[in-house]
């Protein structure tokens, strides 16, 4: 009766360790199934490991050769930074004498400008002022001209009145100028018999000027006919010489 008994003990026993094994599997299974990822992910990261030559080389120190070639490598990899033109104290010095040269430059053009206007205002002012005299010199002219027409009229009339030895000896004190002038407006008549009594130097060289004048008159005539018809004017004929 014994035996039967200790064979079912055995066989619980061996059940209860069966499930225990059981359940420690299916507890462990998630740390079984992600190690071996973790162990490709490691694999894939580390390098692969070096060729003999390749480890040989590295355990060989480098010489003083490639010493400097890897400096003047990592010398070329990494160029000096340029200076920026903010801190060159010489390029600012240029452009602040280059400002300063603009600027005095522009200030000497306003001042010459500012003179220029100021002449030309002053010149217009010349001008004007200028102007202004000529006009009063022009009526002063006139004026002149006026005065002196009516003495020489005066002197006309009164010469006219006079006789001929009379009026000789007044003309004889004027200018010969003006004595062609009262001569040319008398009457023939009158200025014949003025003309009779005068010294003879007189007489011929109021004659003169008198043909000279007539000649003159007319070649203005013709002159201005010939203007009025579109031709060219004849010449006009010498004093003294009638046609």
């Amino acid at each position: 009766m014994k035996l039967p008994r200790v064979r079912l003990l055995l066989s619980l026993g061996l059940a209860a360790k069966l499930a225990a094994v059981v359940l420690a599997l299916v507890l462990a299974w998630p740390l079984v199934a992600s190690q071996p990822q973790a162990v490709q992910a490691q694999e894939k990261k580390a390098p692969p490991p070096p060729k003999a030559a390749d480890k040989t080389a590295a355990e060989t120190p480098p010489g003083p050769d490639q010493q400097k070639a890897k400096e003047g490598e990592d010398e070329e990899e990494e160029p000096a930074p340029k200076p920026s033109p903010e801190s060159n104290p010489a390029l600012i010095n240029l452009i602040e004498s280059k400002r300063a040269e603009l600027a005095e430059q522009e200030a000497r053009l306003a001042q010459e400008r500012r003179d220029l206007e100021a002449l030309r205002q002053e010149i217009n002012q010349r001008i004007a002022e200028l102007k202004k005299v000529q006009n009063a010199l022009s009526l002063l002219v006139k004026e002149e001209q006026t005065q002196r027409r009516k003495r020489i009229l005066q002197l006309v009339k009164v010469l006219s009145n006079m006789r001929g030895p009379q009026a000789a000896a007044v003309v004889e004190k004027l200018d010969d100028q003006m004595a062609v002038e009262i001569i040319s407006l008398m009457q023939s008549r009158k200025a014949g018999a003025l003309m009779a009594n005068l010294k003879p130097d007189q007489a011929a060289r109021i004659s003169e000027l008198l043909a000279r004048q007539k000649a003159a008159q007319r070649a203005g005539r013709l002159a201005a006919q010939a203007a009025a018809q579109g031709a060219q004017p004849p010449p006009a004929a010498p004093p003294g010489k009638k046609k």
